[in-house]
C-alpha cells in the first residue's frame, strides 16, 4: 500500500512540475505506462538473480519466479528498469529524458521515502534490538 501512495504521489508531483516547464498534458501518465511495468519487472529480475537458490537451487522451481506475491522486490532492479521504461516512454512521446528526469527527482525521492514507511509496518528492515533512549518499541 505505501509503494503506491508513493508511486501516486510521485506521479502528482512530477505532473506539476513538467506542466511547470511547458510539458504538455498527459505525459506523466503516458510515460508512467512504461516505466511502472518496466521498473516492476526490474525489481523482481534484481531479486531473483540475487537470491538465486529458489529459484536455480537443488530445491529450486522457476515458476516460483513468477509468484511475486510471495515476496521478492529489489529497489535497484526498479530503478533500473524504471529508468528504461521511463527512457522508452520519454523517446516515444518526444521529451527529452533530461528535461523528464529533472521533474521526476523530487517526487522520486518522495516515493522512496513514503515506500520504506510499507517497511516500517511490515515490521521488516529496522536493523537490530536496542537498549538506548532513542531505540523505537515495535
Amino acid at each position: 500500500m505505501s509503494i503506491i501512495v508513493g508511486v501516486v504521489l510521485a506521479l502528482w508531483i512530477t505532473d506539476r512540475r513538467l506542466k511547470g516547464v511547458g510539458g504538455p498534458a498527459g505525459a506523466v501518465v503516458d510515460i508512467a505506462v512504461y516505466a511502472i511495468p518496466a521498473g516492476i519487472i526490474g525489481a523482481r529480475l534484481y531479486h531473483v538473480f540475487t537470491t538465486p537458490g529458489p529459484y536455480f537451487g537443488d530445491d529450486g522451481n522457476l515458476v516460483d519466479i513468477l509468484k511475486m506475491w510471495k515476496g521478492g522486490l529489489g529497489i535497484w532492479g526498479a530503478i533500473a528498469g524504471g529508468a528504461l521504461g521511463a527512457w522508452y516512454g520519454c523517446r516515444a512521446r518526444g521529451i527529452p529524458l533530461r528535461i523528464f528526469a529533472d521533474a521526476l527527482a523530487p517526487g522520486l525521492a518522495v516515493a522512496q521515502a513514503v515506500g520504506r514507511w510499507g517497511n516500517w509496518f511490515n515490521q521488516e528492515l529496522y536493523g537490530r534490538p536496542l537498549n538506548t533512549w532513542w531505540a523505537l518499541e515495535i
